[in-house]
């Protein structure tokens, strides 16, 4: 409930949290982008600001691989 408190779990866009569901790479990616306090460019992807900024600054090797896997 702390993270949904401090905005790290931000939920989908139909207004639920499924917090049962296990979560995407990209989802994972934006809760410690939101927890780091870093943001990037944005692009074609939801998550690609979140991406982008934890490989800027050094928490991620590179952008690269599936973000939409488990």
């Amino acid at each position: 409930m702390e993270a949904i408190d401090f905005e790290l779990y931000m939920g989908y866009p139909d207004a639920t949290l499924k917090l049962s569901n296990n979560i995407t790479r990209a989802e994972f990616a934006a809760v410690l982008a939101r927890a780091a306090d870093v943001s990037g460019q944005l692009g074609r992807n939801w998550y690609d600001g979140a991406v982008d900024g934890l490989s800027a600054a050094g928490v991620i090797p590179d952008k690269s691989g599936d973000w939409n896997a488990l």
